[in-house]
């Protein structure tokens, strides 16, 4: 009950948030509000760009259509300075900043993002998955895929998972990332090519090859990495852990020393390794803005269908809730501080070794 009074008090916040900052957008208050924090950076997301969804994406939330790929950068172009990471680490010493990422490696970025990316002269950056690259498919993208075209099929391999065989759709690839471990996951995937032969034998182009890539670098863009199996890293153990953060044969690939994580989670022992490794920035999804430390960049996955509504979820609804999550994240140190404090002390008397 707790949590579904959470849940709506936080979509009310921000439905509210979001009203407000199209308003001021119509106001025409946009430059005046974006120049205000002229020094944060912003970063925003996308991950496929296709005009019709394929069996692998549909379903995931991942897509946007071309045509609203190309508002959202006459809509960068207008109010923001687009930059590169390169630019970014050198401080991005340009006023309004905005970096633009794409995650996974897509290869409808370099089909449909790529040529309006080119007529505007803006860079952007992709988060490669090892796997993908080396023409394997990513696990998300398999059971999704199964789940659209084998229902049945995949809903008996899944009945041997507990909570899985009768969970909505919406709901399954979610409850896979955050409860399932790696080998799990590959357990899953692996009986679905053996049951389902059609999914392994299936060669539609839906990542980038390495000749994709190199292409790609020549004409501007820049490429960091996102693990070898885009496994939660939370759910990782030290081992799997390392494995998922080797770059192994991606080194000539890799132009940006960058990192993103998939899904946006991360945790203390992947926050050290990556650190220990070098990376120059870790970059997040959702609200968590310098939450962890000055190496960590949030990005915002926006969809949004016109510049009044760009504007409101960049400008109004992202900042005013990472506000918030700070303050709350403050007051629960300080509450927790101030009980250390309170603690009572042992009243028994200590011996002296004079």
């Amino acid at each position: 009950m707790f949590t579904l009074l959470r849940r709506n008090g936080v979509s009310f916040v921000r439905g509210s948030l979001r009203t407000t900052g199209i308003a001021l957008y119509h106001c025409g208050l946009a430059n005046w509000i974006i120049n205000l924090n002229r020094k944060r950076v912003r970063a925003v997301l996308y991950h496929a760009v296709e005009s019709q969804q394929s069996d692998y994406t549909n379903g995931l939330n991942v897509t946007v259509p071309p045509e609203t790929f190309a508002l959202h950068l006459d809509y960068y172009q207008r109010h923001y300075n687009v930059i590169s990471t390169r630019e970014l680490l050198a401080d991005g010493s340009k006023p309004a900043s905005l970096l633009i990422s794409f995650d996974d490696g897509y290869a409808s970025v370099m089909d449909e993002a790529l040529p309006l990316l080119e007529q505007r002269n803006m860079p952007a950056v992709v988060y490669l998955i090892g796997c993908a690259v080396r023409g394997r498919m990513v696990w998300v993208n398999r059971l999704n895929q199964a789940m659209n075209s084998y229902p049945c099929e995949t809903r008996q391999i899944l009945s041997a998972y507990p909570g899985l065989e009768n969970m909505h759709r919406s709901k399954l690839i979610h409850h896979v990332q955050t409860r399932l471990d790696p080998t799990q996951i590959k357990e899953i995937t692996e009986q679905l090519e053996i049951a389902i032969p059609e999914l392994a034998n299936d060669t539609h182009r839906l990542f980038c090859t390495r000749d994709d890539i190199l292409e790609m670098q020549k004409r501007g863009i820049e490429f960091g990495f996102h693990t070898n199996d885009h496994m939660n890293l939370g759910k990782c153990r030290d081992s799997e852990l390392q494995a998922q953060l080797e770059t192994c044969g991606l080194e000539s690939l890799i132009n940006s020393n960058t990192f993103a994580y998939p899904f946006g989670y991360y945790a203390p022992a992947a926050i050290a390794k990556l650190s220990r490794a070098g990376f120059d920035k870790l970059l997040t999804v959702g609200n968590n803005t310098h939450y962890h430390s000055e190496l960590h960049l949030d990005r915002t996955e926006v969809f949004e269908t016109s510049y009044a509504k760009l504007f409101a979820r960049l400008e109004v609804e992202e900042p005013v809730v990472a506000a918030m999550g700070r303050l709350a994240n403050g007051v629960k140190q300080l509450r927790r501080k101030q009980l250390k404090q309170q603690a009572p002390v042992d009243p028994t008397p200590q011996k002296s070794h004079l």
